[in-house]
């Protein structure tokens, strides 16, 4: 089971972008295959809602056809997040972290280095921070 899913990501591996690789494939785990017949089932598992939900918009009919393929019968893909950071992530939402690390004077941290961060960790949605809503 594990050597089919280390072919399924040096398979991705080889065929998108190293960004694209690492950020979206290298986080996702095979939590089990389950072959029942015509019922097959693969999960696997997510670290991040955002993570699950991209991986599922983009990629679930380009995996289920190399699982299908690998395991030689109809698959039903299934993508869950993972139960240990479901927590943090929805307390995430709610409390997002503090940029300045919890320093007890925000000051030191810019206002280019906090839109840098903000962005780079998904707080922005659009590149240009003044151009865009805060998420």
């Amino acid at each position: 089971m594990e050597s089919l899913w280390q072919d399924c990501l040096l398979h991705f591996e080889r065929e998108l972008p190293s960004q694209q690789f690492q950020t979206w494939f290298k986080p996702l785990e095979l939590l089990r295959i389950d072959l029942n017949g015509e019922n097959s089932k693969v999960v696997l598992s997510a670290p991040t809602r955002f993570k699950q939900n991209w991986a599922k918009n983009q990629f679930s009919e380009t995996l289920g056809s190399w699982w299908a393929q690998a395991l030689g019968t109809a698959v039903e893909l299934e993508i869950e997040v993972s139960s240990a950071t479901d927590h943090q992530d929805s307390n995430q939402a709610d409390n997002p972290p503090n940029p300045t690390g919890g320093a007890s004077r925000p000051t030191r941290f810019s206002r280019q280095r906090c839109r840098r961060w903000c962005f780079t960790h998904g707080y922005w949605t659009t590149p240009d921070p003044r151009q865009g809503n805060y998420s």
